[in-house]
């Protein structure tokens, strides 16, 4: 298991219950997402990450960096996770965009072990050379996304 740092207000979130605290509360999000495809969309530029993500779905604890998921997902992450771009040990999956979407977000550690960014995968769609996905910024601090998204309104 990760033994990276979870910024303070996830931890604040999770204790007031704005952050599903189990797979049961994550997945009730496929029924009420915890945020409005208005906000999203806002928050993505309308780019929701993926070809049918229309909603975030936020994962509970205990986050999995990106080279543990590799254990039980690795065709997944080595086909269409461009780790080229991304240090996996690096990188706690925190959710992704919905059902299908194939668009995790993580919070990426590589420049700071105390305030990571955000980042989301994100597909492309060009006629040459069909989908493809690479990593994109989705907030520059987790409060910042905590922001975007409208998770302490």
């Amino acid at each position: 298991m990760a033994s990276l740092p979870l910024p303070p207000l996830l931890q604040e979130l999770l204790d007031a219950g704005r952050w599903p605290r189990t797979w049961d509360e994550a997945y009730r999000q496929n029924v009420k997402p915890r945020v409005s495809a208005e906000r999203l969309a806002a928050a993505t530029d309308g780019d929701e990450g993926g070809e049918t993500g229309t909603w975030l779905v936020l994962f509970p604890p205990p986050f999995l960096t990106i080279h543990e998921c590799l254990v039980g997902e690795r065709e997944f992450w080595e086909d269409v996770g461009d780790l080229g771009a991304i240090q996996p040990e690096l990188a706690l999956v925190i959710g992704d965009f919905g059902l299908g979407s194939d668009a995790p977000f993580v919070l990426d550690y590589e420049r700071s072990a105390l305030g990571p960014r955000v980042r989301r995968l994100s597909w492309t769609n060009s006629h040459l050379r069909g989908f493809k996905a690479r990593w994109v910024p989705f907030a520059d601090t987790f409060a910042e996304l905590v922001a975007k998204l409208g998770l302490l309104e």
